[in-house]
């Protein structure tokens, strides 16, 4: 699909409120990470006897220009009173070469949340550890298992970003990093959900796996067809936890359905042609409004 200012065969309308999205909701309880595929695993009980964390898995989302973290951990988490023993290294901007570079650090982390207060780095080295408050954050804990909310501005995070995180459970006797490698865990994870190519992802499809979930939940914006019958509030709530900002429906007002020409003029297919910027209409007596496609000398892509 191109990057595009229009579409040509659709007008866009908002989902109805029966379809509301959901967002990760701080303190609600768990249930909406469910269906978020957790970016890593740590096997527990490899700190000493008497550590306070020992890191089991970590989850993170996007959506609503927050970024959501949860972590889990053997046994439970007090951030109230050892919040300084809990460490979340977020490299923004996927750059080692900046931010804070513990020994053997595979990243440069240029955010900290340490317990439930976020940090920006200001070291005059990647070795300096100095950092300077950005205030407290807004988390829930419940047992051994946290969850929290950043705003991506906070951040200094656009569109389409890439960012890494290293755990760290400063404990008295055993220093325990997640990832044990200190390598840091990208997100988007690779392969689940890429950083988009374009603007805008239009989809007709009905397949609402959580493969597929995983891939148009990097769009900010999705475009999707609203008579497909496993489109549910459910897909609705688990794209916007995903990252999708707008998520819009469509009525087609030029399509094809067999031989029969529905809309236009009989001139379709039509497409971009991305060297002259004009549209080629192919006159095979389809209808000739559709969303922009783009020749690529075999088919039509999107």
């Amino acid at each position: 699909m191109q990057k595009t200012s229009s579409l040509w065969n659709v007008l866009l309308v908002a989902l109805s409120t029966t379809l509301a999205a959901k967002a990760i909701t701080i303190g609600g309880g768990f249930d909406d990470w469910n269906g978020i595929t957790a970016l890593g695993t740590d096997p527990t009980g490899d700190v000493s006897a008497g550590d306070t964390v020992d890191f089991s898995t970590l989850w993170a989302a996007g959506g609503q220009g927050n970024l959501y973290l949860s972590y889990q951990t053997a046994g439970d988490i007090d951030l109230a009173g050892q919040g300084w023993r809990y460490n979340v290294f977020i490299d923004s901007d996927n750059d080692a070469g900046t931010g804070f570079k513990g020994a053997g650090y595979g990243i440069g982390a240029d955010y900290l949340v340490q317990g439930g207060t976020l940090y920006s780095f200001s070291g005059a080295s990647q070795a300096t550890w100095s950092w300077s408050s950005l205030g407290l954050q807004s988390y829930s804990v419940s047992q051994n298992r946290v969850e929290m909310q950043i705003a991506e501005s906070s951040l200094g995070l656009g569109s389409g970003y890439t960012l890494q995180l290293l755990l760290l459970g400063d404990n008295a006797t055993t220093k325990e990093y997640f990832p044990d490698n200190k390598s840091g865990l990208a997100f988007p994870a690779s392969g689940t959900s890429p950083t988009p190519p374009t603007d805008f992802l239009v989809y007709y499809g009905n397949d609402f796996s959580t493969t597929n979930l995983d891939i148009i939940g990097a769009y900010k914006t999705v475009v999707l067809h609203t008579q497909v019958s496993q489109l549910t509030p459910r897909v609705v709530a688990e794209l916007k936890g995903r990252g999708v900002s707008n998520l819009l429906a469509y009525i087609s007002i030029g399509e094809q359905h067999g031989t029969t020409v529905l809309a236009g003029d009989g001139t379709g297919p039509v497409y971009m042609d991305e060297t002259t910027g004009q549209l080629v209409h192919e006159n095979l007596g389809m209808a000739s409004y559709y969303v922009d496609s783009i020749w690529n000398g075999s088919a039509y892509v999107h």
